[in-house]
């Protein structure tokens, strides 16, 4: 939006034709016979067509893979594991929603069972999630009647505030030089958005767009680094290039890696997060000290890290890969700029970190919850039982130190 001389501009350039619109208001069709999530015996099993082929990954983190062919309701196909391969086939039932079947490792003559059901999509309320719209992608989160939402448009963020009536979401919309009015309707089948907006003293102008649904099984690391390098001659380095390297082989887990210099840095970066359909993990790197995290001459307070991560629902972890910053009250300060009710687990260190320890704590901590499926509570307790220096002790004379990892939820 903008101002509304901006967006009326824009809406005259980048008017749809015919075919847009009518790919607008086309309902995705059901699933095809494998296609899609399936709850397995193996955990979530998710399934794809590939020309004349199934391709399938399975297990945390879909680390484990199969690739098969059809014939008739039957899928044989061949699975690769760390360290194991074999075969076996899937069976549909007529109904399409579940599956019977059998595995071997290969060598072995003796078949397992191997069964599925079709993984149901949670209930949600109508106005609660992303949509990309013409004026770029909205998200918004329903709470009874209740309605609150955060977009971006040409460079601008803004806010959207209202309540549901009927059906019919009319809601005020501020950005940091304009404000205004509008509406929004969900259709039937909960995928398309349609509406107007308005600058205040303006005429509506349309607004419409279509429900961005999560990937099956796809999760998130999203690295933000500030720049460790404070001279020229120093060479450049990156915890968030490692990061991005290790989780290459989790074809599941979608890494991003961007660098920040500044507060405006941080919180502009941050807020994209709000954009992603699916679960994150957020990993900040930087400097740290006595609770505050370093960019460059500036200091970020936890205050206005909790600003940033207030508006964003899908973020289930946030990490400091930092010295000294969880210390104190940093936890309470981060928890204390989140909405009523919303606990976010946060991890970090109390005291400053050896680089090795923390990249091997950490290849560990975020393998345990992207890579094999734990919860940040479960693979934090994990870490400690694993390493001696994730505590507050270690052992006379160790390399590393005591890291005193510590985890909030």
């Amino acid at each position: 939006m903008r101002l509304a001389a901006t967006l009326a501009l824009a809406l005259l350039l980048s008017a749809p034709a015919p075919l847009l619109w009518a790919q607008e208001q086309r309902a995705p069709q059901a699933p095809a016979g494998f296609s899609g999530a399936w709850d397995s015996t193996f955990g979530e099993l998710i399934l794809t067509r590939d020309g004349a082929l199934f391709r399938g990954t399975y297990g945390g983190g879909g680390v484990s893979s199969l690739v098969g062919s059809l014939e008739g309701r039957r899928l044989s196909f061949r699975y690769t594991e760390v360290g194991a391969q074999g075969e076996g086939w899937f069976e549909l039932a007529q109904d399409g929603d579940s599956f019977r079947g059998k595995w071997r490792p290969d060598g072995e003559e003796d078949w397992a069972e191997w069964t599925g059901t079709r993984a149901k999509p949670k209930a949600r309320p109508p106005f609660s999630g992303i949509f990309e719209t013409r004026y770029g992608r909205i998200r918004l989160d329903q709470q009874g009647d209740q309605v609150e939402g955060l977009y971006r448009y040409s460079g601008t963020w803004g806010r959207i505030k209202g309540k549901v009536t009927k059906g019919l979401f009319a809601f005020e919309w501020r950005e940091p030089q304009a404000n205004g009015t509008g509406e929004f309707r969900v259709g039937a089948e909960g995928i398309q958005l349609t509406g107007t907006w308005k600058a205040s003293g303006g005429e509506p102008m349309p607004w419409t767009g279509q429900r961005v649904e999560p990937r099956p099984g796809v999760r998130w690391l999203v690295i933000l680094e500030a720049y460790w390098e404070e001279q020229l001659e120093q060479e450049e380095y990156s915890f968030g290039a490692m990061l991005r390297a290790y989780f290459r082989r989790y074809p599941r887990v979608e890494v991003r890696h961007r660098r920040f210099s500044d507060k405006a840095d941080f919180v502009r970066a941050g807020r994209e997060i709000a954009f992603l359909a699916e679960p994150v993990v957020l990993v900040i790197a930087s400097h740290g000290s006595e609770g505050q995290l370093v960019a460059g001459e500036e200091r970020i307070s936890p205050e206005l890290v909790g600003r940033t991560v207030r508006d964003l629902p899908n973020l289930t972890l946030l990490h400091f890969s930092a010295c000294e910053v969880f210390v104190g009250q940093v936890p309470q300060q981060i928890q204390a700029a989140l909405p009523s009710g919303r606990r976010l687990p946060i991890s970090g260190y109390a005291v400053a970190v050896d680089w090795s320890g923390s990249a091997l704590l950490e290849q560990l901590y975020l393998d345990l919850i992207l890579g094999r499926g734990h919860s940040p509570k479960e693979a934090a307790a994990l870490v400690k039982k694993e390493l001696t220096c994730a505590g507050d002790e270690s052992y006379s004379g160790s390399p590393l130190g005591a890291l005193r990892f510590r985890y909030r939820d």
